[in-house]
């Protein structure tokens, strides 16, 4: 499959947090750099498939010392996201090839990409080559485990397939351009046999994000609640997030989650 990602970020779906999968996400991940203390450099981060920026700011108030580049492969997402973020470093670059030497950065956050790129393997190999000795990496993709509701939903309607060298596809409940969902232990593998240390696995997404989804696209989209009164769309969106958040708080050690991040650190 090959993907044009100018067009995938024309309409700029990597400049905001549009809906309430990734408005909680970002919740999540600001909730783990607060909390894991190692997630933090004085030297050099790389956002490593940044698309337009929008998580930028994230890394530069949790790293307030350290220079902070971003390497995208989508020139208009790079460029968009240069003129949003004038002090960050932007390259336009492949994910899975990346203009740096090797041990020339300390901390690698890539979020939501792997499930994008043609092969996993060799985005996880570019992270460990370019990793320090004791630098760390923040992962984000979905999550392919047995029994979450997307998996639930392709299995029941005989969509359920093999991804692109590795994990699964859910057919018409995923994005078309994700060639692959990895499954929890898989990943987990694969990270360790290319050179990285997995310190923690966090799942969210497992009952309550896609009950908030869905009641998202039911009230929200339907009847255009920001062009009536952003104020009603505001509070809604607040509390569409409580509501999705009770995965992540409640019942994130339950295996069959839809959505993953991982606490890496290169030995």
């Amino acid at each position: 499959m090959t993907i044009d990602y100018d067009a995938y970020h024309e309409a700029g779906r990597t400049a905001v947090f549009g809906d309430v999968f990734e408005r909680v996400r970002a919740r999540t991940i600001e909730w783990i750099l607060e909390r894991e203390e190692e997630l933090g450099t004085t030297g050099t981060l790389l956002d490593l498939g940044a698309g337009e920026g929008r998580y930028l700011p994230f890394w530069q108030r949790a790293n307030p010392r350290a220079q902070v580049l971003a390497a995208e492969l989508s020139p208009l997402a790079s460029g968009r996201s240069a003129r949003r973020h004038p002090g960050v470093l932007h390259l336009v670059a492949d994910a899975q090839d990346v203009p740096l030497p090797d041990a020339s950065v300390d901390a690698i956050v890539c979020i939501e990409v792997i499930e994008h790129v043609p092969s996993g393997v060799k985005l996880l190999q570019e992270v460990s080559r370019l990793l320090r000795p004791g630098g760390w990496a923040l992962l984000s993709t979905p999550c392919g485990n047995r029994g979450s509701f997307p998996w639930v939903l392709a299995r029941a309607q005989c969509e359920l397939s093999s991804g692109q060298e590795g994990g699964v596809r859910f057919g018409r409940y995923d994005d078309p351009t994700h060639l692959r969902v990895y499954r929890r232990r898989e990943l987990e593998s694969l990270c360790r046999a290319s050179g990285l240390e997995v310190r923690r696995t966090y799942l969210s997404g497992h009952v309550f994000t896609h009950l908030a989804e869905r009641l998202e696209l039911a009230v929200k989209r339907r009847l255009d609640i920001r062009r009536r009164s952003a104020r009603v769309d505001e509070a809604f969106s607040r509390i569409l997030d409580a509501v999705a958040l009770v995965d992540f708080r409640l019942l994130r050690w339950l295996p069959n989650a839809s959505t993953m991040l991982l606490v890496l650190r290169k030995p």
